[in-house]
């Protein structure tokens, strides 16, 4: 693999062009990106700005991020969130998933920005939580939002 570490701040540049501009990064070629801990701190226009630039990639491509679901954004989150200096911006609803990532697809290649998987915390308990021998789960995880696999692809996407 080629990994380069690049900087950037999401709200002020374009992180692709920052991209590919500090390394040798090819947006033609099929490419995974992992950006998880990142959208709640920033705006719903970046966060598709963000989004968009990815459905411009190769095909094969896809995203990886985590969301808060919007009903997380009560007084006492957003109060505590702000004191520390890092405010949460961007939540959503996991019904209305379909609906943001179509608004997010700026691809011209004939591909399609979709989603291949939406794990939410019952699946991610699920699949990533150890269990006790009764079947109870080791650790705990509430319902924060979602993590959700976008792909870049043909219309209909294969089972993931």
């Amino acid at each position: 693999g080629n990994v380069h570490f690049v900087s950037c701040d999401f709200e002020r540049e374009n992180w692709m062009g920052a991209l590919e501009s500090r390394s040798n990064f090819d947006k033609s070629l099929p490419t995974v990106f992992i950006w998880e801990g990142v959208s709640y701190y920033l705006d719903r226009d970046v966060v598709k700005a963000t989004i968009s630039e990815v459905s411009k990639c190769g095909n094969g491509s896809c995203i990886g991020f985590d969301y808060a679901h919007i009903a997380c954004f009560n007084p006492t989150v957003l109060k505590s969130t702000k004191s520390v200096g890092e405010p949460w911006k961007f939540g959503m609803d996991p019904g209305n998933v379909d609906d943001f990532v179509k608004g997010c697809d700026e691809s011209s290649s004939g591909f399609k920005l979709q989603v291949l998987d939406h794990l939410r915390y019952e699946e991610l308990k699920d699949r990533y939580l150890a269990k006790y021998v009764g079947g109870g789960h080791i650790g705990y995880l509430n319902d924060f939002g979602g993590f959700l696999l976008l792909g870049i692809g043909s219309e209909t996407p294969s089972s993931v």
